[in-house]
């Protein structure tokens, strides 16, 4: 098991952070074969191009008729509002289908300045979730046999960004308790996993910030070329030492379509592609 997670937190507790959750494993609502939408990065916001096509994607979902839409992260650009206006167009559309989500870096962005700390963002974040009626993995969800958990995730490495000039006090407390964060959540899921597994669950790990070393995109060497040197933009990439008891791993944040399958052989691992203007979304049936 991951180790050496004793993180204290003297001003950003984790503690406070609670999720809506759901178990709904006896519902009659859900057939045994499931349909999951996989999508991410779709940085609502970002442009009024990308904005309609963000909703003619939403639309395109709704004819697949899934039971779950999983969402990767960066659903907004840069700021609390273009988020709940996301989720307002989606659950709008999409109307009561299961929509679980975990949040990117962009979700953490203020461009407006005026945001204090991470937390407030974070419990920004967590008060449109509950509006909308959407789930966050890092909780007890549940859904006729499948078990979806997961967490935000962070970088592994300090590389340049521009996440300091739009996440409140971003150096060097915020990068900390964010990095920190994603450590004791991953920690905290693999007996989670193990108890999923032993009880015959399909299980699916959501996250931002891939970590595999199997993914052949080059998206790390095509965004460093901004700030002109290479970087490891991913998550920790020891996370992948761990996932035995994970049947499919969800990531986004690369921008870049990849599925295959992670070093151990058995876990499947699937990137919607989602480029800021350019949404995209992967059907994943679950039988």
């Amino acid at each position: 098991m991951w180790t050496g997670l004793d993180y204290i937190y003297p001003k950003l507790q984790i503690s406070k952070l609670v999720w809506n959750s759901i178990d709904i494993s006896h519902s009659s609502q859900y057939s045994v074969n499931m349909k999951i939408i996989i999508t991410g990065d779709t940085h609502y916001g970002y442009s009024r191009h990308g904005n309609d096509e963000n909703v003619k994607m939403i639309e395109s979902i709704k004819k697949e008729n899934p039971d779950i839409l999983i969402h990767t992260g960066d659903y907004g650009s840069s700021s609390l509002d273009e988020r709940e206006e996301y989720w307002r167009v989606t659950r709008g559309i999409l109307g009561s289908i299961v929509i679980i989500a975990v949040n990117g870096n962009h979700d953490y962005w203020d461009a407006t300045h005026k945001v204090n700390s991470i937390m407030d963002i974070t419990e920004s974040n967590i008060k449109v979730f509950e509006k909308y009626s959407i789930y966050h993995p890092f909780t007890n969800i549940v859904i006729k046999g499948i078990s979806i958990r997961g967490m935000d995730g962070w970088y592994f490495s300090d590389v340049r960004t521009h996440d300091p000039n739009y996440i409140p006090h971003y150096f060097p407390e915020g990068v900390k308790w964010l990095r920190d964060k994603s450590d004791m959540e991953f920690d905290s899921l693999l007996p989670l996993f193990k108890k999923d597994k032993q009880r015959g669950d399909t299980t699916i790990l959501v996250t931002h910030f891939g970590f595999i070393a199997n993914d052949d995109d080059d998206w790390k060497s095509r965004e460093s070329r901004i700030f002109g040197q290479k970087q490891y933009f991913g998550g920790n990439p020891k996370y992948e030492n761990y996932i035995d008891d994970v049947d499919y791993l969800l990531y986004g944040h690369s921008h870049h379509e990849f599925e295959g399958v992670a070093s151990n052989g058995k876990t499947k691992v699937i990137n919607a592609g989602s480029d800021y203007e350019f949404p995209n979304y992967r059907i994943l049936e679950v039988t």
